[in-house]
This record gives C-alpha cells, structure tokens and sequence, in this order.
C-alpha cells in the first residue's frame, strides 16, 4: 500500500498540481491586462485610453510586477493545495467554528496572507499607476516641499491585508479546501469555462460585501496606523480632507479601485485553486488486474482499500463506477477467472471493497438511528406502522455490570436477569442475548461476572460523575452556546464523506445488471444476494433516517461547514433507490428465490411491485 500511495504522490498528485500552478501562473498576464484595461476605463477619450493601456502593459515595470504577482499566486496555490481535503470538516458547534479562525495555527497563516494580500495590493497599483502610486507624495496644499503621506496608497494597502485576512480565514471555516469530485464528468476546459463566469460573479459580490466592514473599520480605526506612519517617517499632514473621514470615504474613485483590485486578487488565488481541483479531479484509470510484477500493488482493488490517503480511495471508486457504466472490456477482465486455478480474484476482490463501505456506512446510520431513539427523539412525521419505540430508562442493579455488557431487567416476580448484550466474550464464547439468568448474584449461565468489573468499578463511578458535572455544565446558557450541536450537524457529519458508497452503489448495480450478459462464468450472480441485502439495508437505514430527522431539519449555520456537502445524503437517497430498481428491472423473475430476512423480503417486494 506503501507502493502505492508513493507512486501517486510521485508521478499523478505532483504532475497535475505542477500543470495546475502552471497554468494559473500562465493565464495571470491575461487577468492583469484584463484588470488593467477596465481600471482605466475612459469612454470619453478612447483614444488615450486604449493608447494609455497599451503603454502600461509594455512597460519593463509593469512586467516586474507581473512576474511579482505570478509568484504569489504560485506561492499561494502551493499552500493551498497542502491543505486540500476530500472529505469536508463538518463544526458541529460554536466552539469548533471560532477554534477554526482563532487557533494559533490559523492566525500566523493568516497573518502571513495579509501580508502577502499588502503586496499584491502594491504591485496590482504599481502596474496601474497614477495617484495612488507611492506611500508618500509631494505637499501641494500646505505651501512647502515637505512629504505628505499619500492615504489614498495607505488605504488600498490595508485593504489588501485585509481580504488577505479573510482569505485566509474563510478558506477553511467555509470549506473552501473541499475538493468535491464533479457529478457530471467533464473534460477540463469546459469544467474550467462553466465556473469562470459565476467565479467572477461571487468573488465581485464577495469582495463588495467585505467593503462595508472594511469602511466602517478604516472610519473608526483608520487614524492609528495614519498616524503611526506619520510619526515614524517624519512626514507632514496634508490639509485635504482625510480618508477616514465621511467625505474621504465618499471618493467613488477610491472607492472603484479599492473594489477592483481586491476582486482582482481574491480571483486569482480562487481560480488557481479551481484549476487544482478540476486536475486532481480527473479521472485516473487503475489497472483491473497487472502483468507485470512491479505494478502488481497498482491495481484497481488495491486503490479501493487505500484509506490512508483517501484521494486515491475516491479516485479508485470513481474508476470503478465509469468501469461498470462505460467501459464494457474492462468489465471483461473484472469478470475473468485467474490462470492457473479459475478463481475469480478481480471480482472478489472489487466486491468485498464495494460491500465493505457500504456496511460500514449502514452500520454507522443505524447506530446513529438507534442514539437518537434511545436519548428519546420524537420523530415529527412517522408512518403509524414504521414508529420507533422510546427506550425509557430503567433502574439498574449495578451500573459497572452494564457497562460490561450486561443490562439488568426487571420482572414482574421481583427477579432480577442479566441479558447478556451481542458480542460480549466470554472464556466459553460469546453469550448470545437470548441466555438469561435469575437470581441474586452475579453470574451468567452459572458463570461468575468477571472480577475486573468489581475493580474497575471506581474508575466507573469517576467517569460518570466526571459526565454528570459536564451535563451540568453545559445546561448553563453560556457554555451551552459553544459547546452545543449546530442544526443537524451530527446528521451531516454521519454523511460528510459518502460519496464513496454513492460510487459503490452504482458500480455495484451496474455490474450486477452487465454481468446478466456478459459474465460467463457467473461470478457476479454467486454475489448477487449479498449486493441485494446491503443496498436493501442501507436503503433501510438512510430512510429511517430522513424520517427520524424530518422534524429538527432546519436551516444550517452559514459558518459551520455543513453547505458544503448537503447534496451527498439526498444523492446517496437516489442512488440507492435508482440502483435497487436497476437490479429488479433486470432480475425479477430471479429475484424471489435470494434468501432474505422477512423485513428485507418485504421491501423487495415493494421495489418489484414499484410501490417504494
């Protein structure tokens, strides 16, 4: 596996990161004559103006700062890339949302891109020029050669620093270090050219609505490092009305560059960034199976398994679903049998990765269904038929003993049993949960409890009124306020990285629904009532969770991080309903003799009678 994440790291993320800063240090001139031309925009006096844009743009100064700004965007698009992630952090309360801006971490790297945004702001001015070029300017209106600090210059800067701040700082607290793989795949160009325009769109509105934080922070603020400046570089206060004051404020001029230059840089570093996703998006074909000894660990199955670097995971699933949709020669060798022994290895192999994620995921939701109906969640809307029962809490005899696994029941004679919980072990076994015993003491079917929970039993009652002061705690509104759970954020947090298993589901249905014609050997078939029952019980699970959360959907935080991946639970909904019919369209009259338990059976049956 080791081979494997080196090979990718080595020779796929490093060469299409490379053509992704590549290209964004490329296109910067294209932005820069773009940006140059539009801040000076003069429709009376075309003329000078085209003239004056010409002039600039073959200016040996202006290409200095070109080559400046082409560095930062590299520089930037490297840090960037180092803190990509395929699976989106959900803050599941307050307290994780301001963590996220205020660590120390956080805070150097933001400092470091206020700084960076202050000199992109000086070059992107150094290339326009005019009078906002320079710190400092000749004093006309007080009447001597002195040097008068040029605020206007001051202004543009601090701006600069500051959408680098929050550059920064929006970059992880809105996901915006998210790589989500496309729905509809696409060829890079035209990925590229349909987010261009509403890139453009939001970064002009971004940077607009920032301005009115910005202006009223220069108002109140905006005289310390004014003053500051003046004071270390000796220079002379201009008698013209001061930025932050209400009539320096009103400049449109001003006002038009600030604005343009900071939509200039905040697009810049997005698309370079948008360029790094869309490469590292594409799809990578991994070999079904190899010939060569030396890319035996390269394979498509190996890929599957490959948690520790989970873009490989993601890129392996995505194969494997445009495999089973598309490429019907790969599908051949995924079908065929190994030589020598006619073992179905490439198969077996895919098939386990695919019903693994999917379990796992089945496994997590039903816990989280369970939690929920145990902590006593009323569901809003509720089938009459499909209701949860409410556990309510009973009195325990010992509470160290259920915390081993064995909960107390009470009967109606007044006799206590212990009803052993699945897959507690014994010395004997495991207890299955229909073995019960009665009677005073503690044993199991004539077998002691183990001592170890009579002596762990302080550390237990340390434990639990440790949790009883936090519940405590956190009844008090102010600390309820940080530390409590944001709307939904558990549910989104449980769906957060499930597009993997929306690719299981559909490579798995489309193989099953292939394999009807073209698997000759009949491997895919020896498998076909394993693949029914997990997509049958993931099926199961997701619903009931969409109904036992109906009632709390409310509208998530703008800041928590859960926008960012709401589509996936309602794509892995149609998935696995769009996939069970494709299985039942090509299957039904084969379909009645898979073994099924009753309740999955029954759910079968709705598909095959198109009543779900």
């Amino acid at each position: 596996m080791r081979e494997l994440e080196s090979w990718f790291k080595s020779e796929i993320l490093r060469w299409r990161t490379g053509a992704s800063v590549t290209w964004s240090v490329l296109l910067q001139p294209v932005i820069i004559f773009l940006f140059v031309f539009i801040a000076t925009l003069s429709l009376l006096h075309p003329h000078t103006w085209i003239g004056g844009t010409l002039a600039v743009l073959l200016s040996l100064s202006s290409w200095g700062c070109v080559c400046l700004l082409a560095l930062v965007t590299a520089g930037i698009t490297f840090n960037s890339a180092a803190h990509y992630t395929v699976k989106p952090t959900i803050l599941r309360n307050t307290f994780s949302v301001v963590w996220s801006v205020v660590s120390p971490t956080r805070l150097l790297r933001a400092a470091v891109y206020s700084l960076i945004g202050g000199i992109a702001t000086y070059a992107l001015i150094g290339i326009v020029g005019g009078d906002y070029v320079g710190l400092t300017r000749k004093c006309v209106d007080v009447g001597n050669s002195k040097a008068c600090l040029n605020e206007h210059h001051l202004f543009l800067i601090l701006h600069g620093a500051f959408v680098g701040f929050l550059y920064s700082a929006y970059f992880f607290l809105h996901n915006k270090n998210y790589v989500r793989f496309p729905a509809i795949q696409q060829a890079k160009f035209f990925q590229v050219k349909s987010s261009v325009g509403p890139l453009l769109v939001g970064t002009a509105v971004t940077i607009l609505k920032q301005l009115r934080f910005f202006y009223i922070g220069y108002y109140l603020l905006g005289h310390i490092p004014k003053d500051a400046i003046i004071f270390v570089m000796g220079l002379q206060r201009s008698m013209s009305a001061p930025v932050d004051s209400v009539w320096g404020l009103l400049d449109l001029s001003l006002l038009w560059h600030v604005w343009l230059t900071g939509t200039v840089m905040h697009f810049t570093w997005t698309f370079a960034f948008l360029l790094f996703k869309v490469y590292n998006t594409e799809p990578l074909v991994f070999q079904v199976q190899s010939s060569f000894e030396e890319d035996n660990n390269r394979c498509l199955h190996h890929s599957l398994v490959c948690s520790r670097e989970p873009i490989i995971q993601y890129l392996g699933f995505l194969d494997l679903y445009l495999l089973a949709r598309y490429s019907k020669e790969r599908r051949q060798q995924l079908f065929s049998l190994s030589q020598p022994g006619g073992h179905a290895h490439n198969w077996k192999n895919v098939s386990t990765a695919c019903l693994s994620v999917v379990e796992s995921l089945t496994n997590a939701v039903v816990i989280h269904n369970n939690s929920a109906i145990a902590s006593g969640f009323q569901p809003g809307r509720q089938p009459s038929g499909d209701r949860p029962t409410i556990i309510k809490k009973e009195e325990t005899w010992n509470s160290s003993v259920s915390g081993y696994g064995f909960a107390l029941s009470s009967h109606t004679d007044g006799s206590r049993s212990f009803i052993a919980s699945p897959g507690v072990s014994t010395m004997n076994g495991t207890l299955s949960t229909s073995l019960s015993f009665r009677g005073p003491g503690p044993s199991v079917n004539g077998h002691h409890v183990p001592s170890t929970v009579l002596q762990d039993q302080p550390v237990i009652q340390q434990k639990k009124a440790t949790d009883t002061i936090w519940e405590q705690l956190k009844k008090r509104k102010a600390i309820a306020f940080f530390v409590s759970d944001l709307p939904d954020a558990k549910s989104h947090t449980l769906f957060a990285d499930c597009q993997i298993q929306v690719w299981a589901v559909e490579a798995l249905s489309y193989l099953a629904v292939a394999s009807y014609t073209e698997d000759t050997f009949g491997v895919v078939q020896k498998s076909l009532p394993d693949i029914v029952s997990a997509l049958l019980q993931l099926h199961e699970a997701v619903e009931k969770h969409f109904k036992l959360m109906a009632s709390t959907n409310r509208r998530p935080d703008k800041g928590s991080g859960i926008r960012s991946n709401n589509g996936l639970q309602f794509a892995l909904k149609s998935a696995l309903k769009t996939s069970i019919y494709r299985i039942v369209d090509t299957f039904e009259d084969y379909l009645s003799s898979i073994s099924l338990s009753s309740e999955l059976a029954r759910r079968l049956r709705l598909f095959m009678e198109y009543r779900e």
